[in-house]
């Protein structure tokens, strides 16, 4: 019996974690941008979510991801809104839907990985990392110690470690408006 219910809890967990594959997690953040214009994830924001729920798995480690991602912004956290470590509390097993709707939400949209420009692009890359996003955000971003992470996230050298430090700068600056600049144009 007890493996049974084991079992149970197993499936349980897994399938709360990857609710995800019902769809791109919605937009946590309260701002807007013009028509016309879309938010382009650099690194798909599958893998975003994926890396983040496998290796941020200490309270700790979420708790800092989290707080880095909100930093000054305002943020829909649901029911959590103004409590970070119910949040966290959340994500134990047995994993509180809302809680892991809300984690995704946050991996998926970290804004250090967007690049505001056109929503009519004939090469969006879909799932895979989106070079032109890159380029353009190299175009408004002249931070090269910044801006190189990417590149180096994509590195098949990057340790987990070294990819969980890019995560947190990343969740530390803010989404990049490349809104009207020709690095979009093919």
């Amino acid at each position: 019996m007890k493996k049974v219910m084991l079992c149970f809890a197993l499936l349980f967990s897994f399938t709360c974690s990857f609710a995800m594959a019902a769809g791109r997690p919605s937009y946590p953040f309260n701002d807007k941008i013009a028509s016309g214009l879309s938010r382009h994830h650099i690194i798909p924001w599958e893998e975003l979510v994926k890396f983040g729920t496998d290796n941020f798995t200490s309270d700790a480690d979420r708790t800092d991801l989290i707080n880095a991602i909100i930093g000054t912004r305002t943020v829909n956290l649901g029911s959590f809104q103004g409590n970070v470590p119910q949040l966290v509390a959340g994500l134990h097993t047995p994993q509180n839907p809302e809680a892991v709707e809300v984690w995704q939400s946050l991996l998926a949209w970290t804004q250090g990985n967007l690049v505001v420009g056109t929503s009519t692009r004939p090469d969006d890359p879909g799932s895979k990392f989106d070079q032109v996003a890159y380029n353009c955000l190299k175009v408004v971003n002249h931070d090269a110690a910044y801006t190189v992470i990417f590149a180096d996230w994509e590195a098949p050298t990057a340790t987990t470690a070294a990819k969980k430090q890019y995560f947190l700068t990343m969740a530390a600056h803010d989404i990049a408006n490349a809104a009207g600049q020709p690095c979009w144009k093919p």
